[in-house]
């Protein structure tokens, strides 16, 4: 398989877990929401509403950083995990339809939305798995090469950005529920 075609999985999974995790940050309520119609025990609600969007943008700064193979194969077990919560929440819920705060909004959608998106996210997992090869995925693609330390810093700053927006955000919602 071309290390190119494992490349460009590797940056479209990036994208996506990127913006995942920013738009977590910045709909922070939103996603709090979905986490609370998932029915989880508070504690396991609790630590996902951060433990979810941190994993998201590990796997930006892994995928882009060169960690190709464990970015690629991480991301097939949070996505394992992801699916086991959402068949979870529609059978506790006995709805074909579950919440999903993923990208930034509230929506619920077919539980079966989720299991063919997952796969597909999946699908380019394997190929960055199989395909892939440490070193930088832009690279490989004629893009100017960065240095990991680089990368962390972006996933530092997105980091702080996403805290910053979500402490921004839940301040006035704590207000107005006390």
């Amino acid at each position: 398989m071309p290390a190119e075609l494992g490349a460009a999985c590797a940056l479209a999974l990036a994208a996506v877990f990127g913006w995942a995790a920013l738009a977590k940050a910045l709909y922070w309520p939103a996603w709090r929401q979905a986490l609370v119609s998932y029915e989880l025990p508070a504690l396991a609600r609790a630590a996902a509403a951060y433990a979810v969007p941190a994993a998201e943008l590990a796997l930006l700064v892994l995928l882009l950083s060169g960690r190709v193979v464990i970015g690629a194969a991480l991301t097939i077990m949070m996505l394992a995990g992801f699916s086991l919560a959402v068949m979870r929440a529609q059978v506790r819920q006995r709805d074909r339809l579950v919440p999903c705060g993923c990208f930034g909004r509230l929506k619920a959608r077919d539980y079966r939305f989720f299991a063919v998106r997952n796969f597909l996210l999946g699908s380019l997992a394997a190929v960055a798995l199989v395909a892939g090869r440490e070193g930088d995925p832009l690279a490989v693609l004629g893009i100017a090469a960065a240095p990991a330390p680089v990368w962390v810093a972006v996933g530092a700053a997105l980091a702080v950005v996403a805290v910053h927006a979500a402490g921004r955000i839940a301040l006035p919602v704590r207000r107005r529920a006390g």
